[in-house]
């Protein structure tokens, strides 16, 4: 209710209505860590109406990642904010596994193309059989980064063509456990 008085007015009571609106807490629902086969994560603040802070100073509602590291964001709605972060690992290219694998090495100790394994920058987890052309097993590695070295019993394995059968963990959801064979060419 509001009263009007005053020298030269007329007095008297008149009432109003006034709308307030209860603003939320600003709230973030990050996961802790995220670990992804994917090779970009679209970060999504989802606060309509809010100013957003991310690490870098940008200001958008969303935030593209196309490296690991980790992300923080702070939300302010003019009366309240909150901040929070989150660690993403993207484990780019394995979507198609088979693309990775070489189809010929050459151990020839030029840091070149010395070792057969999985052409990736991400831990991979996995086992790796490389056989020769009668079928009799003459490497076996497994975890991470398995690989090939060109030799059979410490001594160098003649050029030729050699059958492997690798299996991969790459460790994120979108990319389960897969089973590679195939055959590489070893030079000398």
């Amino acid at each position: 209710m509001v009263e009007v008085d005053g020298e030269g007015t007329c007095s008297g009571f008149a009432e109003t209505t006034t709308l307030v609106e209860v603003l939320p807490v600003p709230e973030i629902s990050f996961q802790s860590n995220l670990r992804t086969c994917q090779d970009f994560v679209l970060l999504d603040a989802m606060n309509l109406g809010n100013e957003f802070t991310w690490q870098d100073g940008s200001s958008s509602q969303t935030y593209l990642v196309t490296e690991s590291g980790t992300y923080s964001v702070g939300i302010d709605n003019g009366f309240c904010s909150t901040s929070g972060s989150i660690d993403i690992e993207l484990i780019a290219g394995l979507s198609n596994l088979e693309s990775l694998v070489p189809n010929v090495f050459t151990p020839n100790s030029d840091n070149m193309n010395d070792l057969f394994r999985i052409n990736s920058n991400s831990a991979v987890q996995g086992s790796m059989q490389v056989y020769n052309r009668w079928g009799t097993l003459v490497h076996e590695d497994s975890g991470s980064f398995t690989s090939w070295d060109g030799k059979i019993n410490g001594k160098d394995a003649g050029a030729g063509v050699y059958f492997y059968i690798i299996q991969v963990n790459p460790g994120c959801s979108e990319v389960p456990d897969t089973e590679l064979d195939g055959t590489v060419t070893l030079f000398r």
